[in-house]
């Protein structure tokens, strides 16, 4: 999902300069099939791999590929990074401003590029001017049921909109049109060991919405993207901090914390536009073929 809402997005919003091919690739046991794949990607092309797309490939393989490539990137959205391709990688794209300092740090032999994207996903819906009823708050939660963290005494005020899957997320769309405020606290997630990074989502649908939104303070990115003044802060492991900030929303519907919160995520709505990350797409690109060139020689 993530390659295609990125492809639509650069092919639609982008410059032109980038010409997007979406190849999949399944897990090859035998290395005849892994160097096959790489034969199907034209010579001099740049190979952008999702997720842990690039680890269904052997080091003899991705050499094979990097060298026959202009540039290879990759993006480790939701995958651990402890465990990072260093060889043959010509770009590491970092998902959250967190994730790249992470990256910064860990990467200093100064052959690695670096670039960040964030990136909404890049579906119209979310884009649609709706009419909301702004009387009072109307508050939802959209996505998986196991990810949202409600105290009981809530449920009266918190739409809960199943968005697990393509076809809860169409049963749902319409009454998420009609929400005018979005909750989206989630409960602590057990990594076993693992470092992932999760982009400010969250946040950037609310933004692009145009509603403010409760979020939980630990997110990694949100003293970066949202701040310490941001009204509608929680806490996870505090229920009354996540009460206060729903009451408070709701007692003081478009007062002045609310003018605040609307501020503050006005900014973020540029900064994750369908035009924002076709730009940004295109300069981790050209960073990669920056160090491919001089890696290649």
């Amino acid at each position: 999902m993530r390659a295609i809402q990125l492809a639509d997005c650069v092919k639609k919003y982008g410059s032109g300069k980038v010409n997007i091919n979406l190849l999949p690739i399944s897990n090859m046991r035998l290395s005849i099939l892994r160097k096959a794949w790489c034969l199907q990607i034209p010579k001099g092309a740049i190979v952008w791999f999702c997720k842990d797309a690039i680890i269904r490939l052997d080091e003899d393989a991705l050499e094979f590929l990097w060298l026959r490539s202009a540039a290879v990137l990759v993006d480790h959205i939701d995958r651990d990074v402890r465990v990072v391709e260093r060889n043959y990688v010509d770009c590491h794209v970092a998902i959250s401003i967190t994730q790249k300092r992470y990256f910064d740090e860990l990467l200093t032999n100064g052959s690695d590029g670096i670039s960040a994207l964030l990136h909404h996903q890049a579906n119209s819906f979310f884009y649609q001017k709706f009419e909301r009823d702004m009387q009072a708050m109307n508050l939802g939660y959209f996505g998986a049921l196991n990810n949202c963290l409600l105290p009981n005494s809530l449920h009266n005020d918190v739409k809960i909109l199943d968005a697990e899957d393509n076809q809860s997320w169409n049963e749902s769309a319409s009454i998420f049109a009609s929400c005018n405020a979005h909750y989206a606290v989630r409960p602590h997630t057990p990594l076993q060991h693992r470092k992932v990074f999760k982009p400010l989502l969250k946040a950037f649908t609310a933004a692009i919405c145009n509603v403010p939104v409760i979020l939980h303070y630990q997110h990694d990115d949100f003293s970066d993207l949202l701040g310490p003044e941001y009204p509608y802060a929680v806490d996870q492991d505090d229920p009354t901090t996540i009460l206060g900030a729903v009451d408070r929303l709701k007692t003081h519907w478009q007062g002045s914390e609310y003018r605040l919160a609307m501020d503050i995520l006005s900014s973020i709505a540029k900064l994750v536009s369908l035009e924002a990350t076709a730009k940004n797409f295109e300069a981790a690109v050209e960073l990669a073929m920056d160090h491919g060139n001089k890696l290649r020689g």
